[in-house]
């Protein structure tokens, strides 16, 4: 160990060395906050607390052995740490994470598991916490736990008839984190909704919804019809954000599995309150016939407002394999729904006139086969209809697993349409960077296809930008 001149350089020592068991509770707690440099407290700054499950063990492989713990002893613990008045890092904590279970088998709980949150969300608790400004739920059933696992705690923490204190913790959020939430029909979701206006400092919104069934539930049709999906007239009863401060809203589903989630339901909901944001995040497996209306509204609600925008729609992945014929026109009719959204006099981007940055991913891809783009949109139409002046970094994520590659694509056009977006790019007056990463699919990289045959050809195809300096290649 290196000389120190201190006892602070010491601490700071020990720290620095501790890697990823500064994370554990035991470790923090033994941490006196008048030893640990505020430059330090941030490798303190998150507690997980993992849903505990009686008789049932989480088994994890390290160094090559098997090493067991029983969930509820270790949860058990952690109440003991809480508990404790020596206990020093309640300050240093400002984002909480509660992980429960995502798993339909999992739901028959016994007694002492099934108001485990009663135990963490306490006055007493949420007091200590006064630097907490973020909130994630992971893995998480929303309507089971209003019916059955932690009802009166849900209802109490999220109450303004109740204590003063779970209402100051909940104007002290800012960041709200719904991840891999259970959303098997509307009403799950309609129940997270509801949770988001009880928090009025949020600036933050982040939905990761997932659909737990193999098979969806929601079929897609020709008809955009949204009666079919969900009870529109229950859906604007729903209150909207009381936070006026929001600026982010993230909507992200699971890539890559076969999970129908019926975002119009969100669209909706943001336009009757006229949510306003001004990074907008979208990354989901595919939107139906009943989505893409909602979203381009939206997006003409948002107009100049918008800033940031991240889309991903991934209409493939690694299972086509397995895909059914049914899934597979699904996604075909969805690829060519997109399409039409961004034909001259009706683009979702032709009113986003205030947009700086814009990311697009499974939007393009790279024909292995014939060595060429795939474009499931034409980039220059897209890029065409960005009438605003202010777009500053573009980022486009070119994948070689593209979809149905057995399709017939005409190079030539796809060369000269990206060859016409180049010239486009080019003449936005305060553009700084065009950032292409790009993703080989595993199957192509053991066949030989390397990333620098893709980066080879884009340099190619984006001349101009390479020339004047704004092309950057990324993975």
């Amino acid at each position: 160990m290196p000389q120190v001149g201190s006892l602070q350089e010491l601490v700071d020592l020990i720290v620095d060395n501790l890697d990823e068991d500064r994370k554990a509770l035991k470790t923090c707690s033994l941490v006196s906050s008048g030893w640990l440099s505020r430059c330090r407290r941030y490798l303190f700054d998150e507690l997980v607390v993992n849903i505990p499950y009686r008789n049932r063990k989480r088994r994890y492989w390290i160094n090559g052995e098997k090493v067991e713990f029983n969930t509820m002893t270790k949860f058990n613990g952690l109440l003991e740490i809480l508990n404790n008045p020596l206990c020093t890092f309640h300050s240093s904590i400002t984002q909480i994470t509660l992980q429960g279970s995502r798993n339909p088998n999992g739901r028959a709980m016994t007694s002492t598991q099934k108001n485990w949150l009663t135990h963490i969300l306490r006055p007493k608790y949420l007091s200590n916490w006064r630097n907490v400004t973020a909130l994630k739920f992971e893995d998480f059933d929303i309507s089971f736990e209003f019916e059955h696992r932690n009802g009166t705690t849900w209802e109490s923490f999220l109450s303004d008839a109740t204590d003063p204190i779970f209402i100051e913790f909940r104007q002290r959020i800012n960041r709200l984190s719904f991840l891999y939430i259970s959303t098997g029909d509307a009403i799950a979701m309609f129940d997270v909704l509801n949770i988001v206006s009880r928090f009025p400092g949020l600036q933050e919104l982040h939905l990761g919804p997932y659909n737990p069934h193999e098979e969806p539930e929601i079929e897609d049709s020709d008809s955009a019809d949204i009666s079919n999906y969900f009870d529109l007239e229950k859906l604007l009863r729903i209150p909207g954000p009381s936070s006026t401060n929001l600026t982010v809203l993230d909507i992200t589903t699971e890539v890559g599995l076969w999970s129908i989630f019926p975002s119009t339901i969100v669209w909706k909901w943001a336009i009757h309150h006229k949510l306003i944001v001004n990074q907008l995040r979208v990354q989901v497996d595919m939107m139906t016939t009943a989505d893409f209306p909602s979203f381009a509204e939206y997006l003409y609600l948002l107009g100049a407002s918008l800033k940031d925008l991240d889309l991903s729609i991934t209409f493939h992945g690694d299972f086509e394999d397995v895909d059914s014929h049914e899934r597979r026109l699904t996604k075909r009719k969805s690829r060519d729904l997109l399409g039409t959204f961004v034909e001259p006099q009706r683009c979702i981007l032709d009113r986003s006139i205030g947009l700086e940055t814009l990311r697009l991913e499974s939007i393009f891809c790279y024909d292995i086969r014939n060595k060429c783009p795939m474009s499931l949109v034409s980039p220059s139409i897209l890029f065409s209809n960005l009438t605003g002046q202010s777009l500053a970094h573009v980022e486009i994520i070119i994948q070689t697993d593209a979809p149905e590659s057995e399709e017939h694509i005409d190079c030539d056009a796809e060369n000269k349409d990206w060859s016409n977006a180049d010239r486009i790019l080019t003449s936005f007056p305060v553009l700084k960077s065009v950032l292409v990463s790009v993703y080989v699919g595993e199957e192509h990289e053991a066949e030989g296809i390397k990333e620098s045959d893709v980066v080879d050809c884009f340099k190619r195809l984006l001349a101009q930008s390479l020339e004047k300096g704004l092309l950057k290649f990324g993975q």
